[in-house]
């Protein structure tokens, strides 16, 4: 082979190189979902890319310092626990993930994700918003339920704001369904305004709900939406001043599509798979290494990965229910299954919501209804259990 020729190779294997590392435009940023603070150790989570290069790695930075070095993952939901514990939870910190390919160049780089006390900041990281479902009396007390979320604080706290005064005040929570009784009397015959506000622990609010009305909304300025509350299904009383004794409430109306086995609630407007897996496919809330906390990790062989990835009557954005959802579809005027009989595919077993919660200090379960009666129970999220998948309707 002549020199000029091996010369031509040369100088074409450096192109192709420079093809294949100079140019990063075309790789994804990783995406930084939260970090935080759980008993004394900072972890991270975000969303992965794929890079086809077996060392590639992932370099994570903190405050301009790093902080450790992993392998390229994949693009799916990750975390780990930074190696670093002395980061000041009251100062902003400020970090990066760097994605280098095997010629220790960087590729690709997540944009600034700040953390700490995020008011410090230059720019502060938007926090999201609790949203409030509603506020409802039962038998004399006052309750609340609303989407929470989490803040990356050891002592984040919410505070519970009625009327403008301070009702209770609770150790913020998860980013999930919760609920509980509010401490004082309201008037029902007077409009009253309910809000949440998260603080991070040092007397900063990092995030507030939209106010919420409640009480005789037509004495509001500012109108909420209508709240649909529908019959239990109960039509044998039991005790005094059961549901089977009052019987409240609308009558759920369901209707099924047989050729996209879909069926659609009226009221609410949710959409529910109804084909034959939802009575014959069973998986774990958490694969068994992903059991730790903060218990977000829901990637791999999962009732959440399931429903995100099911395509089906020509959708694509089913989801988990949550409990309040699955809750909703319970007809306890029937058993085995305690379902409607619109529903043509079901089992009196155990049904996944996405709804995580704790119990007598155990934190790794999640809430469950049994169809065979209705009855509500906490399965351990490493468990396997039936997924009935929910979308909005439109």
């Amino acid at each position: 082979m002549s020199k000029n020729i091996l010369v031509k190779v040369f100088l074409l294997l450096a192109l192709l190189s420079i093809n294949m590392y100079a140019v990063n435009s075309s790789v994804p940023k990783p995406i930084i979902d939260r970090v935080f603070n759980y008993k004394g150790t900072w972890y991270i989570r975000y969303q992965d890319v794929i890079l086809n290069d077996d060392e590639a790695t992932e370099r994570v930075v903190v405050n301009g310092v790093e902080d450790r070095v992993v392998n390229i993952g994949n693009s799916a939901e990750r975390g780990f626990s930074l190696t670093k514990k002395t980061y000041d939870a009251t100062a902003c910190n400020e970090l990066v993930i760097e994605i280098y390919n095997g010629h220790h160049k960087v590729v690709s780089q997540s944009d600034v994700f700040q953390f700490g006390d995020v008011s410090k900041c230059n720019v502060v990281t938007p926090v999201a918003k609790p949203v409030i479902d509603r506020i409802f009396n039962y038998k004399g007390t006052w309750y609340i339920r609303y989407q929470d979320v989490n803040v990356a604080f050891d002592d984040a706290y919410e505070e519970m704001v009625v009327n403008g005064v301070v009702d209770r005040v609770i150790q913020n929570g998860q980013t999930d369904e919760r609920g509980f009784s509010l401490s004082k009397s309201y008037d029902a015959t007077a409009c009253n305004e309910g809000e949440i506000k998260i603080y991070d622990g040092l007397a900063n609010v990092v995030a507030q709900s939209e106010i919420f009305n409640f009480g005789d909304l037509t004495k509001c300025g500012v109108m909420a939406p209508e709240l649909i509350i529908k019959k239990t299904g109960q039509i044998q009383s039991y005790v005094s001043f059961d549901d089977g004794y009052y019987q409240k409430g609308v009558t759920p109306n369901y209707i099924r599509d047989n050729d996209k086995e879909i069926v659609t609630d009226t009221l609410t407007g949710l959409m529910w798979q109804d084909d034959a897996t939802v009575a014959t496919v069973k998986k774990q809330w958490l694969i068994i290494d992903n059991v730790i906390p903060p218990y977000t990790d829901t990637s791999g062989d999962t009732a959440t990965t399931y429903c995100n990835e099911l395509s089906m009557g020509g959708y694509t954005d089913w989801r988990l229910p949550t409990f309040i959802e699955l809750e909703g579809i319970i007809d306890y005027g029937t058993s085995s299954p305690a379902i409607d009989v619109t529903f043509q595919n079901k089992n009196d077993e155990h049904y996944w919501s996405n709804t995580s919660t704790s119990f007598h200090g155990e934190d790794a379960l999640v809430q469950v209804i049994d169809f065979t009666d209705g009855m509500i129970y906490r399965d351990f999220m490493g468990d396997s259990a039936y997924i009935r998948c929910v979308r909005t309707g439109q």
